[in-house]
């Protein structure tokens, strides 16, 4: 079995939201954020798409990424423990295919960063434009 294929077995016998909930207290799909001050469940979780996303930071993943970042360890680690806990065997792999995995989580992560804070810039202008819109015409 190649590595996509036991990342794929894991993400379909995972609990996302099991996974989520041995970090921080989950009601429904929403849960507050682990890696962020945060009182409210700003935390979005989909065990259908097996994805979470925080709406506060605009850190988001799989459960790959979530173990990565609640433990601080690499994707080899969080594969390591995910497939001990599903009981799925690991096949031999290469270091060259190791890094090549932990390259594309840590693209993705950095992707969704970028993008997070995209979106706070064109918050921040939007905010900024209807300010000046709002003050037009008062007089």
């Amino acid at each position: 079995m190649r590595m996509r294929e036991v990342k794929e077995e894991i993400r379909q016998v995972i609990s996302l939201k099991a996974l989520i909930a041995d970090y921080t207290p989950v009601s429904r799909n929403h849960a507050v954020c682990p890696f962020h001050p945060d009182k409210n469940p700003s935390l979005s979780i989909s065990d259908s798409k097996g994805l979470w996303h925080c709406f506060g930071c605009g850190l988001g993943g799989d459960c790959f990424t979530f173990l990565m970042q609640a433990e601080g360890i690499s994707f080899q680690g969080a594969l390591g423990r995910l497939a001990y806990h599903t009981g799925i065997s690991l096949p031999e792999i290469s270091e060259t295919e190791v890094i090549a995995h932990q390259r594309q989580s840590d693209q993705k992560i950095q992707k969704l960063r970028a993008l997070e804070e995209e979106k706070k810039e064109r918050k921040h202008l939007l905010d900024e434009s209807s300010k000046f819109l709002g003050g037009c015409g008062k007089g």
